[in-house]
């Protein structure tokens, strides 16, 4: 699921060069990143149960636990961050004119020790 993550992330990341977007939208995708995070944090609690049935019963929680949808959920959470990622250095950089170079500097200082201790948190928590 790893390969199908990175590969989500690379193809998200190399289309910033294709089109900018909105902000309305860069908005809604960390929204989505955190239903992503609940939806996960339910397989994950419900794995249990699965491993309890037997293979004759078929409940609608073990559908999640298919490698396929797996692998295509880990897909959609790498296109997601990674849009998240470099749509928002994008924004950054054509949102504040070039004429105010510190505060792009800052902005964009600001937003890489955001994402460094978001990634901390995040290992920390499990």
């Amino acid at each position: 699921s790893n390969w199908m993550y990175q590969a989500g992330v690379f193809l998200s990341r190399s289309s910033g060069t294709l089109f900018t977007a909105p902000m309305v939208v860069l908005w809604i995708m960390p929204a989505l990143q955190f239903l992503n995070l609940g939806i996960y944090t339910y397989i994950a609690a419900s794995q249990s149960d699965i491993t309890t049935t037997t293979s004759t019963t078929t409940s609608s929680s073990s559908l999640l636990h298919r490698p396929s949808v797996l692998y295509a959920g880990a897909l959609y959470t790498g296109l997601l961050g990674g849009a998240v990622y470099i749509h928002g250095y994008k924004r950054i950089c054509l949102d504040i004119p070039n004429n105010n170079i510190p505060h792009r500097e800052f902005s964009l200082a600001a937003t890489s020790l955001a994402e460094g201790v978001g990634i901390v948190v995040a290992d920390m928590l499990g």
